[in-house]
């Protein structure tokens, strides 16, 4: 059965007994100083999987399963990364710096004399501490949302990095989200399903809250109004694009004439800006959410397909910018994505349901030329 004719660092007979607990070990071969199992493939598979990861953890190994014929499975074995236990300061000094960008982005937002007239009861204050806490609740509340899960999977990984973007600048925004960086992969394509749809869902809870609030005060202009407004701003107004589904849930609540011109007050900006973070996550490209959920649902081969096909549909809705910045990243990695653990067991049917839910989702999230 054991083929062992290469030095290897690793305790062979331990990992011969925990690997023999769980599987029907077929043969051992030492590869480049890696242990190679090869067991075979049962139905209970995906769960076993899941205990003999965890019980390889403790004693500072690693597995990776990948299909070698129908029945059998090759499990490689590496050492398991040691981290620093010494907790990093970037983590809250990123979340300082999006504050304070956030904060500057939201004075300069708020302090027109317009608004005055375009909002009842207009405060400058209250509109500026709800759109910081709204921003920053939307970005942090999708990144919880993702952390809760990957605490739940036990995946090491960071804290999150927040991104300060550039305040006070006509087309840009205060911040590009976070990020957080996962130390070790998945177990298998559930988990991975799980904590890429987390994020983008927990995200949409304070998204439609801030919503739901603005809608009464969104300001709504006839032409002769607008035209007026304009005349008083002294320039164009920045276009912004405004998800589908915010059009529609507008119209249904709101009274609003077929000539009527709806202005983002800064309230109603966050809102929109909570659902396009949402519907561009969703997207199925790269390592967006989206592309995790597309790997976790097709696999590999198909998974590069896809993220070209989805590059090309943010060109043809107009966010060419971020389609260029999402092929430059997958390009300089060569391609690569997250690849669970056990690559080998597919999604499970109610996840697939929920993929297809995710996809139409984060289209209505999108500013689609559909109408309304």
């Amino acid at each position: 059965m054991e083929e062992r004719t290469e030095y290897s660092p690793f305790d062979i007979d331990l990992l011969e007994e925990i690997t023999s607990k769980y599987f029907v070990v077929v043969d051992l071969h030492i590869f480049h100083g890696h242990p190679r199992f090869l067991v075979s493939l049962d139905k209970d598979f995906k769960d076993k999987f899941m205990d003999y990861v965890n019980e390889l953890k403790q004693r500072g190994y690693i597995a990776f399963a990948k299909k070698y014929t129908d029945d059998q499975v090759e499990i490689v074995i590496s050492k398991y990364p040691l981290m620093e236990s010494k907790p990093s300061r970037k983590p809250l000094i990123l979340f300082i710096a999006t504050l304070a960008v956030i904060i500057i982005d939201a004075y300069f937002k708020t302090q027109s004399p317009l608004l005055y007239e375009l909002i009842p009861a207009y405060t400058p204050l209250m509109t500026g501490v709800l759109y910081t806490v709204g921003l920053l609740s939307i970005i942090g509340i999708h990144e919880l949302g993702h952390l809760v899960m990957i605490r739940r999977y036990g995946v090491d990984a960071s804290m999150p990095y927040f991104i300060p973007g550039i305040p006070a600048v006509p087309g840009f925004i205060p911040t590009f989200g976070a990020v957080i960086s996962q130390r070790e992969p998945p177990n298998n394509r559930d988990a991975l399903f799980d904590i890429g749809l987390a994020g983008p869902l927990a995200g949409l809870i304070p998204t439609f809250l801030i919503l739901f609030y603005s809608l009464p005060y969104t300001p709504v202009l006839t032409q002769e109004e607008y035209q007026e407004f304009l005349a008083r701003l002294g320039r164009d107004p920045i276009p912004f694009p405004v998800p589908w589904l915010y059009i529609k849930i507008l119209y249904t609540f709101r009274d609003i004439p077929p000539d009527a011109v709806v202005l983002l007050d800064p309230i109603s900006f966050v809102a929109v800006l909570g659902m396009l973070i949402t519907g561009l996550n969703l997207i199925p490209a790269w390592q967006l959410d989206g592309g995790h959920l597309a790997r976790a649902f097709f696999g590999e081969k198909r998974h590069n397909t896809i993220t070209f096909i989805a590059i090309l549909f943010m060109i043809l809705i107009g966010f060419v910018a971020f389609a260029i910045l999402i092929l430059a990243f997958y390009m300089l990695s060569g391609g690569r994505t997250v690849r669970p653990l056990n690559d080998i067991t597919p999604l499970s049917t109610k996840r697939k349901i929920l993929y297809f839910f995710s996809l139409i989702l984060g289209f209505l999230m999108l500013p689609l030329p559909i109408g309304v």
